[in-house]
């Protein structure tokens, strides 16, 4: 199979990370850990530096895919400050609610490529 086969989505907590990162980190049947700033499809961002600090002391190893609230103007510091797995966008590149626009999928993935190289 190619990539992961269970993703476990977990809402941002800063009081409650630790904890959700520790107990998907040891069920063998997830793969993959994605983080979001809400329940998901809501587009609120969170402090990204807050979940590199609780991947950093809870020693998870799992991949992180980074979601909630990514745009092209942020997403850079974002993977800067995770350097997660992937990362999930869907209202960040909308010009209108369920309108994707080209050009900030375009602006999006340069993002991307731009912090993932350096």
């Amino acid at each position: 199979a190619c990539g992961p086969q269970l993703i476990k989505s977990v809402k941002f907590n800063e009081a409650t990370i630790d904890e959700e990162l520790q107990r998907w980190e040891e069920v063998d049947e997830v793969d993959t850990i994605l983080v979001d700033g809400s329940a998901g499809g809501e587009g609120v961002a969170f402090d990204w530096s807050l979940l590199n600090a609780a991947i950093e002391r809870t020693g998870v190893r799992k991949p992180i895919v980074l979601a909630g609230g990514l745009t092209p103007e942020n997403v850079g510091g974002a993977i800067r400050a995770v350097r997660p797995w992937a990362v999930d966008v869907s209202s960040g590149v909308e010009r209108e609610r369920g309108v994707k626009d080209t050009g900030l999928i375009e602006a999006f993935c340069r993002a991307v490529r731009e912090a993932d190289a350096g």
